[in-house]
Parts: C-alpha cells; structure tokens; sequence
C-alpha cells in the first residue's frame, strides 16, 4: 500500500482526532499505564507506525495467508487499518485489554477498525479473552509489553502458556535490540522460523503446543 495523499490526510484527521479526545478525557491518560497512548497524537509517529504494519502486513500475507489470525493488543489497529485498505485479505480479529480499550477509541474509529474481543490482564491468574470461541492458526504479539519487557524468562513463557487455548502459533513481532542476552537466547530456542520484516524487527513464530 503507497502511502499517498489521501492516506496522509487519514492520518493526519486520526491523529488529530486522538489529540482532541486525549484534551477531552485527560485523567484517562494521567494513569501510569495508559500514558504512553498520547504518543499518537502525532501524525508523524501514527505515520511511521502505518508504514511499518505495511510492511509486516506483507510479510504476514505472503507466508501465512491461509490463516486465521488473532492481533492481541489491537491498539490503534495499524494492522487492520492496512487489511482494510488491502479489501480485507487476512482473516484478522482483534481483542484489547478491558481497561486499556477506550484509549485508542478515537484512533480506531478514524480507521474503522472494531474490536472484536476485549480480554483481562494477561499477567492475572485468570486472564481470559472473552467471547473467544475461535481456536485461531496465530495470535499476532506486536511490540508486546508483557513479552520482553519483563524481569524473567519465566514470567516470558507464563504469557505464551495463557495463549495456548486461542492459538496454535504465536507471531512475536519485536526488535532485536529491546531483548536482553537472556531473552534472545531463550526466544531463538523456542521459535520455530525468524523472518525479518525492517531493519532490526522480525517475526518469530513460536508454536505454542510446546507449552501444554
């Protein structure tokens, strides 16, 4: 997908938006955890964020297309916002955390992307993705907070073992400077194929039966 003029000015009217509704409903985004979502009323970083789900967007197409895929953590919903753009090529749902879910609202309705499942805190005991009744080929982790930002390895394989009963695969899309030794050692061992999608960022795809 080329992003050309009248891209730019989706962009631009999505950021702009999420700009207008961060003013609105700021003690939403004074919490610790949401804080970090302002970061897209920035047309230039939403842009660069488009552009890097075009590529992976590609990638994921022309490895996995047969697929069913799950993008848990849907945020502002780049990926969808490519798939529709692309007449809606991949079989793709999204869910997103119950209580992170109306920070990216406005973001999302400028692309017309829907959240399909809203999940519980991942790191709970009893974290679940509501509604799900689709066992998916693959769950999508982008820049996924709770896999490599993390004090343990254990902690790691804890987040993929709560993924077993939605997905067959696991497709952990990370850069290969935020892990740690440890954690790239250890992520390499149990991935399955690496597949580079820019610069630094690949796809690991993980099978997650190893973890039943």
């Amino acid at each position: 997908m080329i992003v050309d003029k009248n891209i730019e000015k989706e962009i631009d009217s999505a950021a702009t938006a999420h700009l207008y509704y961060v003013m609105k409903h700021k003690l939403i985004f004074c919490e610790p955890h949401n804080f970090s979502t302002v970061q897209y009323m920035n047309s230039k970083n939403v842009r660069n964020q488009v552009k890097f789900n075009d590529l992976l967007y590609k990638r994921i197409f022309s490895l996995y297309k047969e697929g069913v895929f799950l993008d848990l953590g849907v945020g502002p919903g780049f990926l969808e916002f490519i798939n529709i753009k692309n007449s809606r090529k991949l079989q793709l749902s999204t869910v997103e955390w119950e209580t992170q879910v109306d920070c990216f609202k406005s973001i999302r309705n400028s692309f017309g992307v829907v959240v399909n499942y809203l999940c519980s805190d991942i790191l709970s005991d009893d974290f679940k993705i509501h509604e799900c009744e689709t066992y998916y080929d693959y769950v999508i982790l982008q820049r996924f907070f709770p896999v490599y930002k993390t004090p343990s390895l254990e902690r790691t394989e804890l987040v993929l073992k709560k993924l077993v009963p939605y997905a067959k695969y696991a497709l952990v899309v990370e850069s290969d400077s935020n892990w740690s030794e440890e954690q790239y050692e250890y992520i390499l061992n149990i991935t399955e194929t690496r597949t580079k999608v820019f610069g630094e960022w690949n796809i690991f795809k993980i099978n997650l039966e190893q973890f039943k």
